[in-house]
């Protein structure tokens, strides 16, 4: 299905030459500066014009640490990177209808949440249990879980970086 999508381009260009445009670059959005290399960096930086971020841990049962390092802090990690692209146009990030569960109906509007900035200070700073621990106290009937908590902080990461954004939910 989603291959039709493409159905045009394949018409108006040879496969072999859409083929010759793509580049694979490895990477880790849990690392810091998503574990690229300089040198991909700058291929990135150079002809990239539009950026889609997927990654993320969606198990509704991952500590908080590890859920803020990937979902929230890898969220940074792309932004930082596409800020970098000299030619960006959009930055499109997968988000969930569930990350804002105490609205009864879902705007497309920013929500705002805590601090996603301290969020990964804690993460960063304190082991597992210290952690869970920590953010063990947001949790309730609209925060039930690490995935809703960290979607809704990438959000505003995102809201916050004033590059041009989508947000799929």
């Amino acid at each position: 299905m989603i291959f039709q999508l493409f159905n045009e381009v394949k018409l108006k260009q040879p496969l072999e030459l859409i083929l010759s445009k793509i580049i694979l670059i490895e990477g880790d959005c849990s690392a810091l500066n998503v574990n690229i290399s300089e040198a991909n960096q700058q291929i990135l930086a150079q002809n990239v014009s539009m950026i889609f971020h997927f990654a993320a841990t969606v198990r509704f049962t991952e500590k908080f640490k590890h859920a803020i390092l990937l979902n929230v802090r890898g969220t940074r990690e792309m932004l930082k990177l596409s800020q970098t692209c000299k030619n960006l146009k959009l930055f499109c990030h997968i988000s969930t209808a569930y990350c804002h569960l105490k609205e009864r109906v879902l705007l497309e509007q920013f929500y705002p949440t805590v601090d996603p900035n301290e969020a990964m200070k804690i993460a960063e700073e304190n082991d597992v249990a210290q952690t869970e621990e920590i953010f063990s106290k947001y949790l309730n009937r609209n925060i039930p879980n690490s995935y809703v908590f960290t979607k809704a902080l990438t959000e505003t990461l995102i809201v916050e970086s004033k590059l041009p954004v989508l947000i799929c939910r």
